[in-house]
């Protein structure tokens, strides 16, 4: 069966493995592509019941895998490039370079007592909407600073779940979700605190109705939660680098 995902690179990369390179240069799209980005943003603004909003985005440019060392070049552009590129218009722009390819980051979540943190995105978000997927988000663009996924990551951990407690950190590698030529990486991350206190404190989250439904699912029960519901792409991505690596792990 073929998989709705391609994994680009895979390692073990701590935060410092991977090096982050702003291109300073904001992306530009031709004329025809510009009208359907400004199209498909006009039309989604319409409809009240879709949460949008165009911030800055960190699109990728290149990336290379030398040594154990992960450099991603990247530059500028804004959500609604990405809405109206990827998300919208992707089968109707055939140069791949028009794309936005906007960078995110996403994260399987190990509490102390063996289970992962999956959500059901709500129906009211512009990408993903009602799928199953763990936390992430989107790398924002700063022209005063470089955004680390791991930052991001860390930052939307509070945000989606209001987990601060962080216990190990790594990236098991780069992938991207086919339909939407998103780039994405792939993290895995421990927490000490138990499922039981983290559910304590997910409604503090300010995030916390991006999902419509969360669970705690137990690792050996990961394969068949994943069968039975459906999942982002990307999701399904991370959730077998993990499994290939508690696997080897163990």
């Amino acid at each position: 069966m073929t998989v709705p995902y391609k994994i680009l690179c895979r390692g073990i990369f701590k935060e410092n493995d991977i090096l982050m390179r702003d291109t300073l240069i904001r992306k530009s799209y031709s004329h025809e592509v510009n009208l359907l980005i400004e199209q498909s943003w006009k039309d989604v603004s319409s409809n009240s019941e879709v949460f949008i909003f165009n911030g800055k985005v960190s699109c990728l440019d290149s990336w290379e895998l030398v040594k154990d060392t992960l450099t991603v070049n990247y530059c500028e552009s804004d959500y609604k490039s990405y809405y109206g590129t990827n998300i919208k218009n992707i089968n109707k722009i055939s140069d791949k370079n028009s794309l936005a390819n906007t960078l995110a980051v996403c994260s399987v979540v190990e509490t102390v007592d063996k289970k992962i943190i999956v959500g059901k995105r709500g129906k009211h978000l512009a990408e993903g909407r009602a799928l199953w997927h763990v936390p992430g988000g989107t790398l924002e663009y700063y022209p005063e600073r470089i955004n680390h996924p791991f930052e991001v990551m860390k930052r939307e951990l509070v945000e989606e779940l209001n987990l601060h407690e962080i216990h190990d950190m790594i990236c098991l590698g780069f992938g991207e979700n086919l339909s939407l030529n998103k780039p994405e990486f792939l993290l895995y991350t421990k927490t000490k605190l138990t499922s039981k206190e983290i559910e304590r404190e997910i409604s503090k989250a300010s995030d916390y109705d991006e999902h419509s439904e969360i669970r705690f699912i137990d690792i050996k029960e990961i394969n068949g939660f994943i069968q039975k519901h459906i999942f982002t792409e990307i999701g399904q991505a991370v959730l077998s680098l993990y499994l290939e690596h508690i696997e080897i792990k163990d």
